[in-house]
C-alpha cells in the first residue's frame, strides 16, 4: 500500500508541476485554460487519468461527486 501512496504522491506533485506550467501542454496558451472555471488543467489532466469504463456524463457526475452543478460531457471535451 506504501507504494501506491508514493506513486499518487508523485503522480500530483508531476501534475501540479505541469500544472505551472501549464502554456507548454496546451495549443493556444492565450486561450486555453485560462478562464477560472471547473475545468482547471490540472484537474482535467488527473480527471482523465481517473477515468473507467462508463459513459462520459456517468464519469463525470462520478468526479463531481453527483452534484446537480456537475459540468456536462460536453464541456470536457
Amino acid at each position: 500500500m506504501n507504494n501506491y501512496k508514493s506513486l499518487k504522491k508523485q503522480l500530483k506533485f508531476c501534475i501540479k508541476t505541469m500544472n505551472d506550467s501549464s502554456s507548454l501542454f496546451v495549443v493556444d496558451s492565450n486561450k486555453d485554460f485560462t478562464r477560472k472555471r471547473k475545468h482547471l488543467f490540472g484537474s482535467t489532466l488527473f480527471n482523465v487519468l481517473l477515468l473507467e469504463s462508463g459513459s462520459l456524463k456517468d464519469e463525470m457526475f462520478k468526479l463531481f461527486g453527483y452534484k446537480l452543478d456537475t459540468p456536462t460531457a460536453s464541456s470536457f471535451v
